[in-house]
């Protein structure tokens, strides 16, 4: 019975076939390929190991190339690397898709070593709808990661350590050219050291920078002791700043310039009286709102700043320097200010 109700099936089909492409050889040609055409490509994982040499990315065989490797990977791939210290610039520009991301996966004890790479960003990542995660990021020239004109891409779960410039970066230099992005679940601290000499006024880098990059999350991540501010939104909107643990950043925390539409809750902000990234003899700020003299100049409106617990910094303030275009239209309260008491670090990790 059930090989004759297949082959009536098997006839069925044929002829439908036949009456939409009109012979019964193209009917056979689609039979054969239709199947083929709407079966999805396999999700792979793809192995890197710093020990090995070139191979073909099997576990048997592995990559010895981080970037080799994420040039090699589609939509939905998994890159899976070893532990070891990887001493190269890794560049990321190949995309995954919507519900079918490249995941970039460091296994513990996986570190990316900047200490003998020519100057430049360490881990530069220009696709969108990638995972970048678990990796030790450390000693970087300029800038630990950086995102470049990348949308829906996630970089969480790193240690990033030592760099330079920015710990993190996240944006592009037009308006519409990044977005959607976000950072969490990272530990950022030591970097922006270009500026531990503290001679400069201005243009200092930041642990996590989020400039020109509209609706892009960061959040549940600890940054602390960099040399410039902890969390930056530049020339951005609709950036949400949530749950994270702020505190001990030269000058200031958490920086809002030019940032309209900025959501800024539930996180733990302040000093430990740690005098190295005091500035004018005073501990850096909790949350600085300010209007800077740059390309995109956006109205400080709609800015909400709720929930969040400061220890040992002054309240939300705006700053009066730049463009000085004012606060408007925006939601400042309540936060828990502690002025007299000092921040203990918490214990783990941010990705534990």
């Amino acid at each position: 019975m059930t090989s004759g109700r297949t082959g009536t099936l098997a006839q069925l089909c044929a002829q439908v076939l036949f009456v939409c492409f009109g012979s019964f050889k193209h009917a056979f040609l689609a039979l054969v390929f239709l199947p083929i055409l709407a079966c999805p490509s396999v999700a792979r994982t793809l192995y890197v190991d710093a020990s090995s040499t070139a191979g073909s990315g099997s576990i048997t065989a592995p990559f010895n190339s981080i970037s080799h490797a994420a040039k090699s990977a589609r939509p939905g791939d998994t890159v899976l690397v070893r532990r070891g210290v990887y001493s190269e610039k890794v560049k990321i520009n190949t995309s995954g898709r919507l519900g079918a991301p490249i995941v970039i996966k460091g296994e513990r004890g996986a570190v990316i070593d900047g200490s003998r790479t020519k100057v430049d960003t360490l881990v530069d990542i220009g696709g969108d709808h990638i995972i970048f995660e678990g990796f030790e990021v450390r000693n970087a020239s300029r800038t630990g990661i950086g995102l470049w004109g990348t949308f829906h891409t996630v970089v969480r779960k790193n240690v990033v350590v030592g760099s330079q410039g920015a710990g993190i970066w996240v944006g592009h230099d037009r308006r519409g050219g990044s977005g959607k992005n976000v950072v969490e679940y990272n530990i950022v601290r030591d970097n922006c050291r270009m500026n531990r000499a503290r001679n400069r006024n201005s243009g200092w880098p930041i642990g996590i920078a989020i400039a020109v990059s509209d609706q892009s999350i960061v959040r549940a991540n600890r940054v602390y002791e960099n040399h410039g501010e902890g969390i930056g939104v530049l020339s951005s909107s609709n950036v949400k700043v949530h749950g994270n643990v702020v505190y001990d950043n030269f000058s200031v925390n958490i920086y809002l310039d030019n940032a309209p539409k900025s959501y800024v809750q539930a996180n733990t902000i302040g000093s430990t009286g740690n005098k190295t990234f005091f500035r004018h003899k005073r501990p850096p700020a909790g949350v600085l709102i300010a209007n800077e003299v740059t390309r995109y100049k956006m109205a400080s409106s709609g800015i909400t700043v709720v929930s969040n617990t400061m220890i040992g910094v002054e309240d939300v303030y705006y700053g009066t320097y730049g463009l000085n275009t004012g606060l408007h239209d925006s939601i400042i309260a309540p936060n828990k200010v502690q002025p007299a008491s000092w921040l203990v670090p918490p214990s783990g990790t941010a990705s534990s």
